[in-house]
C-alpha cells in the first residue's frame, strides 16, 4: 500500500467526502455548487461524541464537581462548545477507510479545493495517545479565554482517528451556519466508482464541460485507491493505467485537464 505521511506545512489541495444517496445528499450538492458554500456544524454535531475531550475539558469552570464524578461535561461547557462551528477536511483523497465511510462505500463524491485563498486558515489536527495539557493552569477559565481553549481542544483527537489526516476551520461563533469559498476555489471532483450511471450523468449535467471529474478505481491487489479521469477506460492489455496516486500528480492533472478537454 502506498505510505501515507502527514503534510509538512498548509497543502496545496483539501478534501471534502460527501454521500450522494439520499434526497438531502443531493439537496446539500446543489447548495454547495450553487451558493458556493459548505455547511458548518457546530462541534456537538460532528460525529464524534468526544469531540475535544483530550484536554482537561472542565478548565476549573466553578460548579464542575458533581459532573465530574458523574464523568459527564459541565453543561454551561456545553452550551460554550455548541456555540463554536468546526469545518472537518482532509488532506488525503485515497483513503479507503474515509471513502467507504463518509461515501457510503464509494456511493459519492470528494470536493478537491484550493487551500490559498478561503481555506487558507485551516489547522491540522493532532493525534495524541493520551490526554493533552492545553497549558492553562489551574485558574479559573471564563469569557475569550475559555472559547480560545475550547477551540483549542477541538484541534486533538486519539490516534486511533489518525487514518483521516484531518485539518481543520475553528469559528468561536454560532451565526454562520454556512462556510462561504470563492467560486473557482473547488477545483475538481471525484466520483466514487460504485455510484450509479444515473447519479454520474446527473452531476456532470450540473458542471461545465471541460471541469475535471474524476473517478475512483480500486487496486484490490496493492490495497490502494487510484484515480483516474472521468472517461479513461482501462485496456486490459497488460500495460499499465495511468492511475493517479499522489495529491501531487493529482493537482498536475487538473492544472492540465481543461486543455486536454
Amino acid at each position: 500500500m502506498n505510505k501515507k505521511t502527514k503534510t509538512e506545512g498548509l497543502p496545496k489541495m483539501i478534501y471534502k467526502y460527501r454521500p450522494l444517496t439520499t434526497r438531502n445528499d443531493i439537496i446539500r450538492y446543489f447548495d454547495i455548487l450553487k451558493k458556493n458554500r459548505l455547511f458548518f456544524p457546530t462541534s456537538t454535531q460532528l460525529n464524534d461524541p468526544f469531540e475535544g475531550m483530550l484536554c482537561p475539558n472542565n478548565f476549573y469552570v466553578a460548579g464542575t464537581g458533581m459532573f465530574l464524578a458523574a464523568d459527564e461535561i459541565y453543561p454551561d461547557l456545553e452550551k460554550y462548545k455548541d456555540n463554536t462551528r468546526v469545518l472537518s477536511l482532509s488532506e488525503d483523497c485515497f483513503s479507503p477507510q474515509l471513502w467507504a465511510y463518509y461515501c457510503n462505500d464509494y456511493q459519492g463524491i470528494v470536493l478537491c479545493f484550493y487551500t490559498d485563498k478561503s481555506f487558507k486558515n485551516i489547522k491540522k489536527v493532532q493525534y495524541v495517545d493520551s490526554s493533552y495539557d492545553l497549558g492553562y493552569g489551574d485558574e479559573e477559565l471564563s469569557g475569550e479565554v475559555l472559547y480560545n481553549a475550547l477551540a483549542n481542544s477541538l484541534l486533538f483527537k486519539t490516534s486511533s482517528w489518525k487514518y483521516e489526516f484531518e485539518w481543520r476551520i475553528i469559528e468561536k461563533d454560532n451565526s454562520n451556519m454556512y462556510f462561504n469559498f470563492g467560486k473557482n476555489e473547488l477545483a475538481a471532483i471525484i466520483i466514487g466508482h460504485k455510484t450509479d450511471s444515473e447519479t454520474v450523468s446527473f452531476i456532470r449535467d450540473t458542471l461545465p464541460s471541460d471541469f475535471p471529474l474524476f473517478k475512483t478505481h480500486p487496486g484490490t491487489l496493492s490495497g490502494n485507491v487510484h484515480i483516474l479521469p472521468i472517461d479513461y477506460e482501462i485496456q486490459y492489455d497488460g500495460s499499465k493505467p495511468d492511475f493517479i496516486d499522489t495529491n501531487d500528480e493529482l493537482i498536475d492533472v487538473i492544472k492540465n485537464y481543461a486543455g486536454e478537454q
